[in-house]
């Protein structure tokens, strides 16, 4: 049920898009609009792992095909069970995680007018740290994450992204919450969304 609704979701952006960009393009005295060499904006989403500030730079004159980075960080409180030291028997506490995710990846846009299609591939690599009772655990692992979406730009610059995030975590031990779990990867696999608001320059 989950991923019908996602995938319907997705379907409508990608309809409303092709609907927009068929009026630019026949509408009278329609511009394309120039692609922008620089990307800003706020993301919430797997590729941040939570929420993070992203950046893309347009790498060819002839193409939109952008590469991008930044910082996300999450947050998470959840109870769980540890072990004190020197002690046979489980106690139950409240674990607070904190993680820090570094996104490196491409995105690539077609269509030359103000509504787009987006399409993106990247890995992300997250530094983690775990604390429950004074117990405290780091781990650091890395994510591969693709993103198919809708990018709206206005000609002042304002810029609005959304669409469909699948990621898959290359640690075992790194499983996922929230989404859709996709195949038989215990949880490993996931289909997500994403959601952005930025300013292209």
């Amino acid at each position: 049920m989950k991923i019908r609704i996602l995938l319907s979701a997705m379907a409508i952006c990608l309809l409303c898009n092709c609907g927009i960009a068929r009026a630019q393009n026949s509408g009278a005295g329609s511009k394309p609009l120039t692609a922008p060499d620089n990307t800003l904006f706020l993301e919430l989403g797997p590729a941040s792992n939570g929420i993070g500030v992203g950046y893309e730079r347009r790498l060819l004159k002839s193409a939109q095909l952008y590469l991008r980075t930044g910082l996300g960080f999450g947050f998470s409180t959840d109870d769980a069970l540890y072990q004190s030291a020197g002690s046979n028997n489980w106690s139950q506490g409240d674990c607070h995680t904190y993680s820090y995710t570094v996104p490196v990846g491409a995105t690539y846009l077609l269509w030359d007018h103000r509504s787009k299609l987006e399409l993106g591939a990247g890995a992300a690599f997250t530094y983690q740290h775990s604390s429950v009772e004074g117990y405290n655990k780091d781990d650091s692992f890395a994510n591969l994450y693709g993103n198919v979406g809708w990018r709206w730009q206005a000609r002042s610059g304002f810029l609005l992204r959304m669409g469909l995030s699948p990621i898959y975590s290359l640690n075992k031990d790194n499983v996922w919450n929230n989404g859709v779990t996709i195949g038989n990867h215990d949880k490993r696999c996931v289909l997500s969304f994403y959601l952005g608001l930025g300013w292209a320059f």
